[in-house]
């Protein structure tokens, strides 16, 4: 008889994986992310210029449309 244990997955065996990579990289986003924004008034002149804003828009707007 083949029983499966609670961690085991019938339908995605990698899902786990893909879960833990998942996890990982919100936990370095999160550590990273307050640095970050700490940082931002050093780049106050890059941040001004117009086409930081036309850049962050073109990335920002498809993550948007695709999280909806």
């Amino acid at each position: 008889m083949n029983t499966l244990t609670s961690t085991e997955s019938t339908i995605h065996p990698s899902a786990d994986r893909v879960g833990v990579a998942a996890s990982v990289l919100c936990a370095i986003h999160c550590a990273i992310t307050p640095f970050l924004l700490l940082a931002l008034p050093a780049f106050g002149k890059v941040w001004a210029h117009p086409a930081s804003h036309i850049l962050v828009a073109i990335f920002v707007v498809p993550l948007a449309i695709v999280s909806i």
